[in-house]
């Protein structure tokens, strides 16, 4: 059955959403240094998570009305299910890119690799129940504080390195280098901070983005699959989402949307999808040769599978949520030293 236009527009609108996001988030964080320095709005990203806005909010036990965007995204959760993974989260997009890059690889691996839907959920109730100890780690975990570090402090810093290697080489040349020169000083008031901005934990970042990327030479979306805590808040709304992936009588069960689904949420067969893991990417929809698909409010039980949530395993990461969290906190280096660890004075300097 040939597609017509009108049936691939969800798909081709999902694309468009998806890369003109990950284009803003780009540029954003290409001008992130004089925008910060100039206090203006280089953390639009940031302010789109309610896992961050949580965390936040918690941390200081306010209200914090910047993040309203978060408060939106969840809200649009509700009607429109776990849309936010496929179409805006930058860190997604980014795992796309790379598991393209990895097809090859992830043809050969093991079939039998664990598929821990649950790991999420779990994760995000330790997040939340550390939260109530004082200790904050949702940052180490919410996939835009993730994405925007990795960007922010291990390639950005690169980026206006080359670029600015590049404008130098071409001030020296003969003729032209006057033009280069202008540009070169046109790009440093752009790009450039009046101030060098210092970076920590470049290579603990580093190792993460690696190991977040080497993933997908196992399975697509691993992340997202099995780790990601805001992909499991947003599970938990999109139970009332309008829009459920449902197979009309016309399938063939041919199995194209079972091997294509990035989040290998279609069950065997094509007929069942897990509840709370589909991010409405509309691949189904665009690779299914008999226009089977739909994506509609009502879908009939039999076509959906629920993700079995133990309650012993939640039990105990609520306990271990209450053992880690303190244990954490505690630093004895730092209370021995009376908060002063971190603090090397040079030969002769005096006491603050």
């Amino acid at each position: 059955m040939v597609k017509s236009d009108k049936d691939m527009l969800p798909y081709y609108a999902r694309k468009i959403v998806q890369y003109l996001s990950f284009s803003l988030f780009l540029y954003l964080l290409l001008f992130v240094d004089p925008l910060t320095e100039r206090d203006l709005g280089a953390n639009v990203f940031l302010r789109l998570s309610p896992l961050s806005a949580i965390g936040a909010m918690a941390a200081v036990k306010v209200f914090i009305s910047a993040y309203w965007p978060a408060l939106i995204i969840l809200l649009l959760t509700i009607p429109f299910g776990r849309f936010f993974c496929a179409w805006v989260c930058p860190l997604g997009t980014t795992i796309d890119v790379a598991d393209r890059c990895f097809a090859s690889a992830r043809k050969k691996a093991h079939k039998g690799i664990y598929d821990g839907r649950r790991l999420k959920y779990y994760l995000l109730a330790f997040l939340l129940i550390s939260l109530f100890f004082g200790q904050q780690l949702v940052g180490w975990f919410d996939p835009i504080s993730l994405a925007t570090s990795i960007y922010t402090i291990c390639v950005h810093p690169y980026v206006v390195s080359l670029i600015n290697g590049i404008l130098d080489g071409f001030s020296g040349m003969p003729v032209v280098g006057y033009v280069f020169d202008l540009l070169r000083q046109s790009v440093h008031a752009v790009l450039f901070a009046q101030h060098a901005p210092f970076f920590r934990a470049h290579g603990i970042l580093l190792v993460v983005f690696v190991m977040l990327i080497s993933f997908g030479m196992v399975l697509r979306r691993y992340w997202c699959r099995n780790l990601c805590p805001m992909g499991a808040l947003f599970a938990l709304f999109s139970d009332w989402s309008i829009f459920k992936r449902t197979v009309l009588s016309s399938c063939t069960s041919c199995g194209l949307c079972v091997e294509n689904c990035g989040m290998g949420a279609i069950g065997e067969g094509g007929q069942e999808t897990r509840e709370g893991e589909c991010v409405l990417c509309m691949t189904c929809l665009k690779v299914c040769p008999e226009n089977s698909i739909a994506f509609r409010h009502k879908q009939s039980p039999e076509q959906r599978s629920v993700v079995d949530l133990s309650k012993r395993s939640f039990l105990l990461t609520g306990v271990l949520g209450a053992v880690v969290a303190p244990l954490i906190k505690m630093n004895y280096t730092k209370a021995v030293n009376k908060g002063k660890a971190s603090i090397i004075r040079p030969p002769g300097a005096v006491d603050e």
